[in-house]
């Protein structure tokens, strides 16, 4: 393993994505999804209200299928059997999925309020306004996502400017490593960190990596670390000041 003398420094963004930047790609991929069904359901809502048409619909029967998905996970297909005529007198009979709560509420008999679209009436809303009511539940989960993601920008942009200013302007003090600390619950991480204690009495420890990473480390072995504002940094993490 190299020493902590021999990391050279590391870049402002190579820092970000260690300390927390690397969700923020994973949150902003889910953002893009969450976006994607929200805009279906907006599109679909906004059909419905311009050209949606109410009428009866009788449910013969309801049924549901167990399936598999492609990477092996089972799910429950929730169906009902409808009947109805559109207000130009022309009957339909289709097989319409629903949520398990409109299976849950409708039984066999039932004659629901639906909506359909007037020019394509086999497209229906079982439960009046479910899209709209969709849309709003996934434009409150894009806030959620995209609120996430900013506030993890700034946590991992602050901790990497913090580091890099460390590196560059605090003190460079050679300090004893006190213990190689499991990160977690003892018995479910097998990741650790290198635990010291500087000068002024501020503890300090570095990122964690997996055990074999720190293998060759034991408590007295000798450390360099950079005193920053909230904490200081190893110059194994982040690299030492160049000369």
């Amino acid at each position: 393993m190299k020493t902590d003398t021999q990391t050279p420094p590391k870049s402002i963004l190579a820092l970000f994505f260690q300390l927390g930047g690397m969700v923020v790609p994973i949150l902003l991929i889910w953002a893009w999804l969450v976006y994607s069904f929200a805009a279906q359901h907006i599109d679909s809502a906004r059909q419905f209200t311009e050209r949606g048409e109410t009428t009866l619909a009788t449910v013969v029967s309801k049924e549901y299928e167990s399936k598999r998905t492609v990477d092996g996970e089972m799910f429950t297909l929730y169906l009902l059997d409808l009947r109805y005529e559109t207000q130009a007198g022309e009957a339909i009979s289709i097989t319409q999925s629903v949520t398990v709560f409109e299976y849950n509420r409708i039984e066999t008999g039932d004659t629901i309020d639906i909506i359909y679209l007037r020019d394509a009436p086999e497209i229906i809303e079982v439960t009046p306004g479910i899209n709209a009511q969709r849309a709003m539940l996934l434009c409150v989960a894009l806030a959620i996502v995209l609120a996430l993601a900013i506030c993890m920008t700034w946590v991992a942009a602050r901790r990497a400017v913090d580091a890099i200013q460390a590196r560059k302007h605090g003190t460079r003090e050679e300090v004893a490593l006190i213990e190689v600390r499991r990160k977690g619950l003892p018995i479910l991480s097998r990741r650790v960190q290198l635990i010291w204690s500087e000068s002024t009495g501020r503890a300090g420890q570095s990122m964690s990596r997996a055990k074999a990473k720190f293998g060759d480390f034991k408590p007295g072995d000798p450390l360099i670390v950079f005193h920053g504002d909230r904490r200081s940094w190893w110059a194994g993490d982040i690299g030492d000041r160049a000369p």
